[in-house]
């Protein structure tokens, strides 16, 4: 038995087929839906998921992070669930500009992403040196 990428559901099968290599992906700058060429996700054993994502050049792009980290969400369509789940929610934290000379119009934004939990790495535990006792009062 070999298997369907198609996506096609079987006649016998009840359920939505889950072992489908293409989905549908719907990318989010700031609440905003944003129309993308390629979305690299990289995750591994122990870290956190880092995403790498090309949009077509426009207007303004490559100024979304200065001073800022925008927030990005990555949702794609659940086919068991039947509504959209989240898959990458992060911050952009580099912008890069890409150009060919051998195919003139290509030209595209790339931006780095990196998880929401990497901010966690910046929070240092405070250890309190005295010991506070708050007693109620008896009547």
């Amino acid at each position: 038995m070999g298997f369907d990428l198609t996506g096609s559901q079987n006649a016998t099968s009840a359920s939505p087929r889950t072992d489908v290599m293409f989905q549908e992906f719907k990318l989010y700058i700031e609440g905003v839906q944003v129309p993308f060429m390629s979305i690299n996700l990289q995750s591994g054993l122990g870290n956190l998921p880092v995403m790498s994502v090309s949009l077509p050049s426009q207007t303004g792009l490559m100024e979304i992070c200065r001073y800022y980290e925008p927030k990005i969400h990555l949702f794609f369509k659940d086919p068991v669930a039947g509504r959209d789940s989240l898959l990458f929610s992060g911050t952009i934290v580099s912008t890069s500009y890409y150009k060919s000379t051998q195919s003139p119009g290509q030209k595209y934004i790339n931006f780095n992403c990196k998880h929401v939990y990497n901010k966690l790495d910046l929070v240092t535990a405070v250890i309190p040196t005295r010991r506070i006792v708050i007693r109620a009062k008896r009547r």
